[in-house]
C-alpha cells in the first residue's frame, strides 16, 4: 500500500482480513483504474 501511495495511487477503503486467505484491499492507480490486491497468509 505504501508503494501505491508513493507512486501517486490511492488506497480505496481499509484492508479487509479474509480468514484463511489473507488481506485484501482495493486501490486506484494514477489513471483511475481500480485494482484489487491480495496478500496471502502463510499456509
Amino acid at each position: 500500500m505504501e508503494l501505491v501511495k508513493k507512486s501517486g495511487g490511492k488506497v480505496q477503503g481499509k484492508p479487509m482480513d479474509i480468514p484463511g486467505i489473507g488481506n485484501f484491499v482495493m486501490v486506484k492507480d494514477t489513471e483511475g483504474n481500480r485494482v484489487g490486491m491480495l496478500q496471502a497468509t502463510s499456509m
